[in-house]
């Protein structure tokens, strides 16, 4: 982390003459203003067995301070795996990034992004199970401080249920009956 200090002199004059007794320097710390980072799925919901884009978004619109060493490591909670193919990615500038189908571990290392921008940082992801898979996040750190962690819900849903039924259950040769699908 970076901060700058100016002590450059101030003199304080009223019509021409100097006052006398206030302060004539201060001190101006500039603390550095870490990214925002958050997370989303898309979609938020899917069947079991398909497919949804964790979206990492990683923000330094709000700092005049370019932000380097970004670095974060995601551990998806039991159930939930990188999609095979995982279609990783990133617009970050350089960094590597780490995201093996079948495993449940994300990692993105030595990224940079400029001040004023924002990047992200995508995987897709697939769980077979019903339920909702919360997932936070490990801190995004970078030289610019930390950011702390980002957490979305991705919701799996059972398959719909499908049945047919005949009325009457039997038939004699050239009687009517009625299948119903449900």
């Amino acid at each position: 982390m970076s901060a700058g200090v100016n002590t450059s002199r101030i003199t304080t004059t009223v019509l021409g003459s100097p006052l006398i007794g206030f302060p004539a320097s201060d001190t101006l710390v500039v603390e550095p203003i870490p990214p925002a980072f958050s997370k989303s799925f898309s979609p938020d919901g899917i069947a079991g067995g398909g497919t949804s884009t964790l979206i990492f978004t990683i923000d330094n619109s709000s700092s005049q301070l370019d932000a380097t060493g970004i670095d974060f490591t995601d551990t998806l909670p039991a159930g939930l795996v990188i999609a095979n193919p995982p279609n990783a990615g990133t617009d970050c500038t350089g960094g590597t990034l780490t995201a093996v189908s079948g495993t449940a571990v994300i990692s993105y290392t030595g990224g940079a992004i400029a001040a004023g921008a924002s990047c992200t940082v995508i995987v897709n992801v697939t769980a077979g199970d019903p339920g909702a898979y919360l997932n936070t996040s490990g801190d995004l750190t970078s030289d610019l401080g930390n950011s702390g962690p980002a957490s979305a819900t991705l919701t799996v849903n059972p398959p719909p249920l499908f049945a047919k039924s005949f009325a009457p259950a039997s038939l004699n040769a050239g009687q009517v009956g009625t299948l119903t699908f449900t």
